[in-house]
């Protein structure tokens, strides 16, 4: 991991600002405009995630979140919205051993380590319906509907990618070994939450 690696990273970089304000485009333009010790920074602490085993108070605040109410019509879904930091050392983390874990998912998950995996699984499946229009062999597609990463069981996620993804479980490791503290803003004051299944 190299300060390369974080400035290449930092420009493909999108998303909200989690609790500490900073979205992903002003963590961008920080980065570009900053000489490169805070890149070599931001390498150091990827690395560090991904190869040590920091204290959880270390690096807490990193993985917290803001939380937003999105009205479902009937009901309310919590939306977590994490620090632009964290989404930095994902992201660095997957430019070095992305591969590996696309290699890994193969065709069983097409979302692991791909880019725009589930919508050319969608282009694929179209060209194969398209085809056989004429005939009487049509195809469909199921697709899962429902909200899977909340319904994720993190120890089982951590078992496998310890196991087919050796090289980005310490990272995932140190990211899921807590419950990430969550926080809501409302006329009171803050409320907060622990990221827990």
């Amino acid at each position: 991991m190299t300060a390369k690696h974080v400035e290449d990273v930092a420009k493909k970089l999108r998303g909200s600002a989690g609790l500490g304000g900073l979205d992903a485009n002003k963590l961008s333009q920080l980065l570009k405009e900053t000489r490169e010790g805070l890149r070599n920074e931001v390498a150091e602490l990827t690395m560090w995630l991904a190869n040590g085993f920091p204290p959880w108070t270390s690096y807490r605040g990193l993985m917290s979140g803001r939380l937003i109410a999105l009205d479902k019509n009937p009901g309310v879904r919590p939306i977590d919205i994490g620090e632009s930091w964290r989404r930095l050392f994902a992201k660095c983390l997957l430019a070095v051993a992305g591969k590996d874990a696309a290699d890994k998912c193969g065709i069983e998950n097409l979302s692991g380590g791909m880019s725009a995996g589930v919508e050319a699984a969608v282009h694929s499946a179209n060209e194969v319906v398209d085809g056989n229009y004429e005939t009487d062999d049509l195809g469909f597609v199921l697709v899962d509907a429902r909200n899977a990463f909340n319904e994720l069981n993190r120890y089982t996620m951590l078992w496998t990618v310890r196991h087919l993804w050796p090289s980005g479980c310490r990272f995932a490791f140190n990211c899921c070994c807590c419950w990430s503290p969550l926080f809501i803003e409302d006329e009171p004051g803050h409320h907060s939450l622990s990221s827990q299944r």
